[in-house]
């Protein structure tokens, strides 16, 4: 895992309401961890504004796990 996957992680685990010791599967979706829309969105707009760059309405609805979010921001970050 990166530094960056690392980070995200952290953004995630401070976004949900059990906390990071919470985030043990990163195949969960949002809603399984008890986040509802507005509490993903705030996590994707706190990336987008980690990362640099702005995520796509297309593509925010199938970003709904952690590891969906890794491989996403991952994939956008090494094509720059």
């Amino acid at each position: 895992m990166t530094s960056r996957d690392e980070e995200i992680i952290a953004l995630l685990g401070n976004s949900i309401p059990d906390g990071a010791e919470a985030l043990d599967d990163l195949d969960r979706t949002f809603n399984q961890y008890g986040m509802d829309s507005l509490d993903a969105m705030t996590v994707l707009l706190a990336i987008e504004s980690k990362c640099g760059f702005k995520i796509p309405d297309a593509d925010v609805d199938q970003l709904d796990t952690p590891n969906k979010i890794l491989a996403y921001v991952n994939k956008r970050m090494n094509s720059k």
